[in-house]
């Protein structure tokens, strides 16, 4: 339990100092920026720019503020790639060792039931012995050997009790600190799943706030086109949808699969403790 807390202690302190600090491009709201945009689009206006192709309007504005989100899109992966990778591997091995823990408290949980059994199985005497196969008689325990023909069943039971009491309580403490390391393992997996979330809200906050940004500075922009555009036009232009998907997929945050495996991980915990040995 001590070990647990240490370890809750530890990943806390990892948390606290987890910050984002993914290079933003500038888009400023100042006074001047909007002054600058609004000029700009006064001076693009009135050389008939932007200019639409299909349903789109272009200029090297609006491309300037979209390329933007691009850019914070290409920090993103490159930060992930060199700065955090870390947490990633943390969880993906948290996940491998809590797979094969799981495999070891099943394995000593029969292995240990089925020594426990032996002691409740009826008591051979030496010449019933030799009608049991090799394997029947390697594992019985309640079995008298030539020397105890004359020994009461119940002193029989005792002495083979004592004989094999202590690599018993050995497999039963096994047994146990398997399960306390299982409880550990899970611990870091949900930590570590914690991390990945709260990165992934800093992440989606920080793309909403540039694509906001973005969007203000373009309706300034807009605001001086449509006072010297030959078709004052008042269409307002937004950074495409489509960015959203990229950003989505090039920062490789897949919570939704890291979520699938937390849940699976969980029933399997769930489970595996419900095993108990009397």
């Amino acid at each position: 339990m001590g070990k647990n807390k240490s370890v809750q202690k530890v990943l806390y302190k990892q948390k606290t100092k987890i910050k984002l600090k993914v290079k933003r491009p500038r888009a400023s709201l100042s006074l001047c920026s909007k002054l600058k945009l609004r000029c700009r689009g006064k001076r693009d206006g009135k050389n008939q720019v932007p200019y639409m192709i299909g349903n789109v309007w272009l200029s090297p504005t609006i491309q300037a503020e979209g390329k933007k989100v691009t850019e914070l899109i290409s920090n993103v992966y490159t930060y992930f790639n060199k700065k955090n990778c870390d947490i990633f591997v943390q969880f993906e091995t948290a996940i491998s060792a809590f797979e094969e823990r799981a495999i070891e408290i099943e394995t000593l949980y029969d292995f240990l039931k089925d020594r426990i059994n032996a002691y409740d199985g009826p008591i051979y005497t030496a010449s019933e012995q030799k009608n049991l196969q090799p394997q029947e008689l390697n594992d019985m325990l309640n079995a008298k050997r030539e020397s105890e023909e004359n020994a009461e069943n119940i002193g029989i039971r005792i002495r083979r009790f004592r004989e094999y009491q202590a690599p018993v309580e050995e497999l039963r403490k096994r047994y146990y600190n398997a399960k306390a390391e299982l409880e550990r393992d899970f611990i870091i997996i949900t930590s570590n799943f914690e991390l990945l979330e709260m990165i992934d809200r800093q992440l989606n906050a920080l793309y909403q706030e540039l694509c906001s940004r973005a969007n203000t500075r373009l309706s300034w922009y807009w605001q001086g086109v449509i006072k010297k555009h030959p078709k004052k036009t008042s269409i307002q232009i937004e950074v495409p949808e489509v960015e959203k998907e990229v950003f989505d997929t090039l920062y490789s945050l897949n919570i939704r699969a890291l979520e699938d495996k937390l849940n699976a991980a969980r029933a399997e915990r769930d489970r595996v403790l419900a095993l108990s040995i009397v």
